[in-house]
This record gives C-alpha cells, structure tokens and sequence, in this order.
C-alpha cells in the first residue's frame, strides 16, 4: 500500500483520468445518442439495444481473455497505458468513416464493430485500474473516486449535452452530425490516455515464466470462488436484478418519440442522463464516505423499483393522451442516478475475497453478469413485438427480488479482508 500522500495523488489522478473518460462517453451515451443514431441509420429499436448488449459484452470478453495471463504481467500500470493507446483512438476510426459518406445499414454494422473492439480493449484496461486502484487507495475511498469520476464528467456532460443539442438539431446532413460527435469523443479519450500515464502503481506478485491458463482451466479455477462464496453469490445475484431495473435506458427515447414528442424535446432529453450523472456524483459519495457498500446496494435495488414505477407512470399517461416531456425526462433523470450505483455491488464484492483471487473475481462477476447484457437487446425486441408496458413490469418484478435478496441476506456491516 502506498504511503498517505502519495495514495491521495494518485486519488486526484484517477479522479481527473475518469472524469476526461466519462465526458468522452458522454458523447456515445447508449441510451441517446448511439439509440438516435442507429435508429435513424436502420430504423430498428432491436440493432439499438444490441449496441447495449455489445458494449458489455465485449468488455467481459476483454476481461476474460485478459484473466488467462494477467499473472504473468509484471507492471499492470505500463500495461493499461499501452492498451489505452490502441483502444482510446478506435472512436476517431468511427469519425473518418462516416466523413466518408458512410451511412445507413453499413454505418450501424461499422459502429458496433468498432464500438466492440472498443470495450474489448477497455475491459483489459479496466481489470488492471482496478488492480491499482485497490493495491493504492484505502477501502472507502475506491468508490468515492469512481463517483466523483461521474460527477466532474457530469459537469463537464452539461456542456456536452448543449454540443449534442446543437448538433443534432443543425442542418448538418446524418453523416456530418455524428463525424463532429465522434471526432469530439475521440480526442477527449486519447486525452485519456495521457492521463493514465499518471497513475502510479505499487510493486506486486507476478510468474512471466508461466505460461496462460488455459480457458477450460480458467473457468474451473473460477468456479470455486462462487461456490465456496456466499457472500459473493448473493451479491451477484443482487446485481443482476439491479441491472435488470436498469434496461429501460436506450429505449426511452424511443417511447419518446412514439408518444410524440417532436425533435426539439427529443434533443432536450438528451441532457437528462446527464443531469442524472451530477445528482448521482453527489448522492453515492456521501453514501460512500457515511455509510457503506450494502447500504448503497440496497438503496440502488429501492431506486430501481421507483425506476420502474416511473416508466410505468409514463407509459399509462401516454396512453391517456396526457404530454410525457416532464415525467419522461424525470424517469430519464432517475434511471442515471441509480446506473453508478453499480459501483457499490463491485466494490462490496471485491471486497469479500482474499487479494489473490480479486483479479479472478472480477472476472468471474463479468461472467455472470454477461447475459444480462442480453437484457436492452430483449428490451428492444420486446418493444418491437409486445410493446413497452411488458419492459417496464419486467424491471418491477426484478426491482423487488433485488431489494428484499439485499434486505434480507445482505448484512449491512463492512468488512475488507482484502
């Protein structure tokens, strides 16, 4: 462990490096811009939410693949800046393409594969932030980073949502619009990776003679981990029902749209997550400084069923011909605050293993928690087959089973035998 001052510096860094990696996102927010997008380019509510799905999994396919030889890497720090240096540029490939008149079917189909290789590669960087972020910073301050991270990029988001506002509602042709978008997300993240230099890391364990697992061997050597477990099997199951609370975001937009709102209050509503994103910064640091992790869990499980109730109260107005704008932007605003609280489950997690197994714990939570990047993909397909209502009980039904497995099984105390 580092001594004081240099673990706040490091704090500071790793606080500056995420809010510039947020902002840059801010650009390619899944549940409008990149919803918008697609949508425009295929005219399918389903390819919209399968750019959900590829997001999360790639990037667990990213931290598996990383899994099988992280053992052998001597300087997890040098490592995650020259990752950094092939993932944080693929968004710049994205804008040179669509400067090249790129459009429609072959302009979606080239985002996601991009988009892709991105979180490929940022699921090898994020297993070794993580590593240096628990080897550098006391217990309490780890998730105090990740939100002030999402609070000064929200700050930042608030002035990329007006950008967003103004270029989506420009006379720049599609392939215009979205060359600025993603040329404006690509240098804030190759910024990135400057500043992932910065981190600083402590000397750790490492075999470079031994060879990678094999990915059969991998997955057996993970397996006990959840077996022998209990308190990680229970806050794993409690995830997945938070993250199903959760896949309402890139489709309400859309349920915007279908309820009628016009293009300016769909540009407006473009700056609701990000207005959630600062409300969030601010709500889960003061949990994470007076409280602890299974609080934060449980408040996240009550905020998605208010989620839940809030599309709910949405879709039924709608129906009754009453203006969603102010509700909708409410349950937009809603849904952002509770999406970092995914901090709390990972945090709560890593923390109930010895240091040895915390790389193959990761692991093992991005493993599990893989088919539910399958859930906006289901979201969309339900949209377009049975309609919104049946998404919005579906995110209720989980919301409970999550608040009452926390309530119940989830101790409040905090331990860190890490």
């Amino acid at each position: 462990m580092m001594n004081e001052q240099e673990s706040r510096q490091n704090a500071r860094i790793m606080i500056l490096e995420g809010a510039v990696f947020w902002a840059g996102l801010s650009f390619l927010q899944g549940d409008t811009v990149i919803t918008n997008f697609i949508s425009i380019a295929t005219g399918s509510v389903a390819l919209a939410g399968l750019a959900a799905t590829f997001k999360v999994l790639f990037y667990v396919i990213g931290q598996f693949v990383f899994g099988l030889f992280i053992h052998r890497v001597c300087s997890h720090s040098r490592l995650m800046v020259k990752l950094g240096f092939f993932c944080r540029p693929v968004v710049l490939l994205m804008a040179l393409f669509m400067l090249t008149g790129l459009s429609g079917e072959q302009a979606a189909w080239m985002f996601l594969i991009l988009y892709a290789l991105f979180f490929f590669l940022d699921g090898m960087i994020n297993l070794c932030w993580t590593e240096i972020c628990t080897r550098t910073l006391p217990i309490a301050k780890r998730g105090e980073v990740v939100v002030l991270q999402q609070t000064f990029a929200g700050l930042v988001g608030l002035l990329t949502g007006w950008v967003l506002r103004v270029i989506l509602g420009s006379s720049l042709s599609f392939q215009n619009q979205y060359t600025v978008i993603f040329g404006l997300s690509g240098v804030l993240l190759v910024i990135n990776v400057f500043l992932l230099s910065r981190i600083r890391d402590v000397p750790h364990p490492s075999v470079p003679d031994q060879p990678p697992l094999h990915p059969v061997k991998y997955l057996v050597r993970l397996l006990p981990i959840l077996k022998h477990n209990r308190a990680v099997r229970l806050t794993l199951a409690a995830r997945a029902c938070y993250l199903m609370t959760l896949i309402s975001a890139p489709i309400n937009l859309m349920f915007g749209r279908s309820a009628g709102l016009h293009d300016a209050q769909l540009a407006t509503l473009v700056f609701m997550p990000v207005a959630g994103q600062i409300i969030a910064g601010v709500l889960w640091a003061r949990v994470c400084r007076r409280t602890n992790y299974p609080t934060m869990m449980l408040m996240a499980e009550a905020f998605g069923i208010v989620c839940a109730i809030a599309n709910l109260l949405c879709f039924f107005l709608a129906r009754a011909g009453v203006p969603v704008m102010l509700p909708l932007s409410v349950t937009m605003i809603l849904i952002a605050v509770n999406t970092p609280a995914n901090n709390g489950f990972f945090q709560h997690m890593i923390t109930q293993v010895d240091a040895r197994l915390r790389a193959d714990t990761v692991v093992l939570s991005s493993l599990v928690v893989a088919p539910l990047s399958f859930g906006t993909y289901l979201a969309g397909l339900m949209v377009e087959t049975v309609g919104y209502m049946p998404v919005y009980l579906l995110m209720l039904v989980f919301g409970v089973i999550g608040f009452l497995l926390v309530r119940r099984r989830i101790p409040l105390e905090q331990a860190d035998p890490g």
